[in-house]
């Protein structure tokens, strides 16, 4: 049986690479948003607990779900290239979103970017020139909600203005985007106790069963060590996830990210 169904793609949905709209089933309206380096993560203390962590790993697995335009797997491997973690360990990533046109546009090379997200990379004391040259090609996608601007090639949503980049082949040599639903995803997980699970604000779009049924899956999955690492929006949703996940052996170590003890 198919578990995880909290909105689906089929109905009545309109999205862009960085702002997504959805009405669900009952009606309710939901809407998603991802971008370079979220606040809700501080990457470098995150990036820095990876590299220590696993620094007797050959092999770090990266598994991420929901990874929309692939703006977080893009983030990460940005600080990983960052702090030269590659030049003696590999992290390749596996991204899987259910939305079939924004994983064509994650492995399309590209991705919409406005101001704040070039300041977050100048935040976090990274050369957004270094790994993004802006294009002329845009990236289209079904159902946009984007409108397009007269003079250029940029697009606006509620008053934001994004234009389309190239993504650095460094970067996108390094992440494989494909369709995945987050139950069976996990469940195919083989962890040698090497594997980051990236699951952010998603688990706040379940129900309290959906809720337990998806930790107790992860818990069973992932190994001593293995690391699992959630969003701003889980916390705020389900107000005892903290506490359900340090029962199920989950140790907070940075702000949304958890060791497997």
């Amino acid at each position: 049986m198919n578990i995880f169904c909290p909105y689906l793609p089929q109905y009545n949905f309109s999205f862009g690479t960085n702002y997504r709209s959805y009405n669900r089933l009952d009606g309710e309206n939901m809407r998603t948003t991802t971008t370079l380096f979220r606040e809700d993560l501080n990457w470098n203390k995150f990036t820095n607990y990876i590299i220590n962590n696993f620094k007797n790993k050959e092999n770090v697995n990266v598994v991420q779900i929901a990874s929309s335009d692939g703006s977080e797997a893009f983030s990460l491997i940005i600080s990983l290239l960052e702090k030269d973690a590659y030049n003696n360990k590999n992290f390749p990533i596996k991204a899987y979103d259910i939305d079939l046109e924004v994983i064509k546009a994650a492995n399309s090379g590209k991705i919409n970017a406005n101001n704040e997200d070039i300041k977050r990379l100048h935040k976090n004391k990274y050369d957004f020139d270094k790994y993004f040259t802006e294009t002329n090609d845009e990236i289209n996608m079904k159902h946009e909600v984007f409108t397009k601007e007269a003079l250029g090639n940029q697009k606006i949503y509620k008053d934001i203005i994004m234009r389309p980049y190239n993504v650095s082949d460094e970067i996108t040599k390094r992440v494989e985007f494909n369709y995945g639903e987050m139950f069976d995803v996990v469940k195919n997980i083989e962890d040698n106790s090497n594997t980051v699970l990236l699951c952010r604000n998603v688990i706040g779009y379940l129900n309290s069963r959906q809720t337990e049924l998806f930790t107790d899956l992860v818990s069973r999955t992932l190994k001593k060590g293995s690391m699992f690492v959630i969003g701003d929006f889980d916390t705020k949703s389900h107000q005892f996830l903290d506490l359900q996940l340090q029962h199920k052996g989950f140790k907070p170590v940075t702000k949304n990210v958890y060791r497997k003890m």
